[in-house]
């Protein structure tokens, strides 16, 4: 697997993953239990990366994004860095209309080309609380900016949220849940919902695992 992050959210599992440079990308290959992580400085560096996966031999299966609000933060702060070139009486720390725009243009065009790549494909994104545009109630959604937080989730054939859950015994799980239940945006599109309501302490293993019907 190669992980892509600009969050620095690898700490946790520093065992497992091995950090690159965009320009070692190919030169070594992987091993099966250690990722491969890429840090993202500038929104160029995606075109790098993507580049590489789209045209290159590599012996990568899974990619994944760390994190789309993140992302998201840095291609608003790219997008007023050029319009304050264009314009030097621009206040870059007031985003109009126009900014967000495209900045909404930029990442859906990078979610739907990293999907589309032929791998296994996993984005993940910061909660926030928002509204139902149809029943009007509080949830949580994804942490992104303007339309951007009900179009990305569209993108995609399986949305999960993640929580802690505390048990009886007082011990904690982590469940993925995979179902909407009106307190958070969740679906899963697999044939007969392969993932069911929710998976406890969910891995990428078992995610696949359930999906292709072991």
């Amino acid at each position: 697997m190669l992980l892509i992050e600009f969050e620095g959210g690898t700490r946790s599992i520093r065992s497992k993953v091995k950090k690159i440079s965009i320009d070692q990308l190919g030169k070594e290959k992987p091993k099966v239990d250690v990722i491969h992580t890429v840090e993202i400085r500038t929104w160029g560096d995606f075109d790098l990366v993507y580049d590489f996966l789209l045209t290159a031999d590599h012996p990568y299966r899974s990619i994944g994004l760390d994190s789309l609000s993140e992302m998201n933060y840095l291609n608003m702060q790219t997008v007023l860095l050029d319009a304050g070139i264009q314009d030097k009486n621009r206040d870059l720390d007031v985003p109009e209309q126009r900014d967000y725009l495209r900045s909404a243009s930029q990442m859906r065009r990078l979610v739907r080309y990293f999907r589309d790549l032929p791998m296994h494909v996993f984005m993940t994104s910061g909660a926030q609380q928002g509204q139902d545009p149809r029943t009007k109630t509080s949830m949580m959604m994804m942490s992104l900016t303007g339309k951007l937080v009900f179009e990305i989730p569209g993108l995609f054939d399986v949305v999960g949220y993640l929580a802690m859950v505390d048990q009886e015994d007082g011990a904690t799980e982590r469940w993925l849940f995979t179902q909407p239940t009106g307190r958070f945006d969740a679906k899963d599109r697999t044939e007969g919902g392969k993932l069911g309501e929710y998976i406890v302490n969910p891995t990428l293993p078992k995610i696949l695992d359930l999906v292709e019907g072991k």
